[in-house]
């Protein structure tokens, strides 16, 4: 079989450097853009807008060698992974950084790209566009209009032999038009991100039908991420269906008080649901799970918030109780965002619930003063919790500051048998949390402390009822990782790390 033809920013493209047989041989074809077009990541590019360009027309050039025979996997990825972070904002979204070869991704090639998916992908496809650049927040309206009659328009096209679809559309207006029955017979992955959907239209009514049983007959893992205009999603899923993940959906999630809000929401059948990811709802009652609440067994990037006005962490807790029989959990620990009022906000960690059959525990959580003190908290809910990985994040600077942090005096995890802390700092909060863990679990066989940069003091772990031992630095950052095993015989000391408690 023929090696897949490669092609990226970072290489010569004209004429595609490859002989024709290779082109029309290969069995997947790749397309991607230099990830650092400033060159950060090593040999980047002297002129990265005319590499991408060049590149854009590599594609067109193969795929039109290729108009006769068909392709297991096509990626086509123009999007700079060094800047591909993306914001959703209504009406639309857009990079953070601009992507200079935009224009040059325009609505006609999009669409031959997509036809000839189309019509000749046996396998997976992966599109990744960039967005337009924007107009100024002080552009006139008749600015603001011209922007939106320059936005991509993208027909969605049925694709009834592959079975993977990742499509990431710059901010695209998606049209969808009323799939047949086995439009996406294979399919089993699908993808949708970075598009614009028209409220309340046909499209909307449409996008569900296209995911139901009808016309995605295997579908086992669904993500819809970064869509504007879709307040409404009804989906009578087929049995196959497993992961579902909704997220960045601002019309749904969004609350303004009116009627079309009141309506929003997702109503998902699925008898066989395993996994759900579905952040930042406001109304417990914007997601319907018919008939698969039961079966979930995995929730992820649930957002959970450390203070905040009442009924903030209403959703989350709503999701937690009808998911009850769900083992395995990762949540979004944040603190309150002072820029959205200034009124002082309550403490917000005391709604979660009892959280009785999660063993694996997985938090992510922004760094602010006492923020471990709402980590201790939210670990106390978990009595059955056998593994627990924590990452703290970067400092969020706008975050609210509660002052002494509201401890619980000592937390039971009686079944934890390992855990993780990502982003240690050996202050007393630290210290505090890495204490409480292991005072509270008899059964712990090992717990590793990763420090959050190199440098930081390293007296302040407390070694009860075990011992601390320096691990390998962790890759180029240099930061330190420590490993706290039990003790073997009773009494024994702390022969590494003198505690401060």
């Amino acid at each position: 079989m023929a090696p897949d033809l490669l092609a990226t920013g970072g290489a010569p493209v004209a004429g595609l450097d490859y002989d024709d047989d290779h082109v029309l041989h290969a069995p997947s074809l790749r397309f991607a853009v230099a990830a650092d077009p400033f060159g950060h990541t090593g040999g980047g590019a002297a002129d990265p807008k005319e590499d991408a360009r060049r590149l854009i027309a590599a594609v067109d050039a193969a795929l039109a060698r290729r108009a006769d025979a068909d392709v297991e996997a096509l990626e086509i990825d123009l999007v700079h992974s060094c800047c591909d972070k993306y914001v959703t904002l209504s009406p639309g979204g857009f990079h953070v950084l601009q992507h200079h070869h935009a224009a040059d991704v325009t609505p006609a090639r999009v669409a031959a790209w997509l036809g000839f998916a189309a019509r000749r992908i046996t396998g997976s496809l992966s599109l990744a566009v960039p967005t337009l650049p924007r107009t100024k927040a002080s552009a006139s309206p008749a600015a603001r209009e011209e922007e939106e009659e320059r936005l991509r328009r993208v027909e969605l096209p049925a694709m009834a032999r592959a079975d993977s679809i990742s499509l990431r559309l710059g901010d695209a207006r998606l049209a969808v038009p009323s799939a047949a029955a086995g439009s996406f017979t294979a399919l089993s992955e699908l993808l949708l991100s970075q598009v614009r959907i028209e409220p309340g239209g046909a499209d909307e009514f449409n996008l569900g039908r296209l995911l139901s049983a009808a016309c995605c007959p295997r579908l086992r893992r669904l993500r819809l991420e970064h869509i504007t205009g879709l307040a409404v999603l009804r989906v009578a899923a087929a049995a196959t269906l497993e992961e579902v993940a909704l997220d960045c959906l601002t019309d749904m999630t969004d609350d303004d008080g009116d009627a079309a809000a009141a309506e929003a929401g997702a109503r998902v059948s699925a008898p066989v649901l395993e996994t759900l990811a579905c952040p930042y709802l406001c109304h417990p009652d914007r997601l319907q799970l018919d008939g698969a609440a039961e079966s979930v067994r995995r929730l992820e990037d649930i957002a959970v918030f450390t203070h905040g006005y009442p009924g903030q962490n209403d959703a989350a807790v709503a999701l937690l109780r009808r998911c009850a029989a769900a083992h395995s959990l990762q949540v979004k620990i944040s603190p309150f965002d002072q820029a959205y009022g200034g009124k002082d906000p309550e403490e917000m960690m005391s709604v979660v619930s009892q959280l009785s059959n999660i063993i694996s525990l997985n938090i992510d959580a922004e760094r602010a003063p006492h923020i471990e003190a709402s980590i201790a908290k939210f670990i106390s809910r978990c009595s059955r919790v056998e593994r627990i990985s924590v990452d703290i994040g970067k400092m969020s600077h706008r975050c609210f500051s509660s002052g002494e942090g509201e401890w619980d005096d000592k937390i039971s995890l009686e079944h934890l048998r390992e855990a993780n802390i990502t982003g240690f700092r050996p202050s007393e909060q630290g210290a505090r949390l890495v204490k409480l863990m292991i005072a509270g679990a008899p059964a712990l066989q090992r717990m590793t402390v990763k420090y959050a940069r190199k440098g930081l003091d390293d007296g302040n772990l407390p070694c009860d009822r075990g011992h601390w031992a320096l691990c390998e630095t962790s890759g180029s950052s240099k930061r330190r990782v420590y490993e706290w095993m039990p003790v073997k015989e009773t009494g024994e000391e702390c022969s590494h790390i003198l505690s401060k408690f």
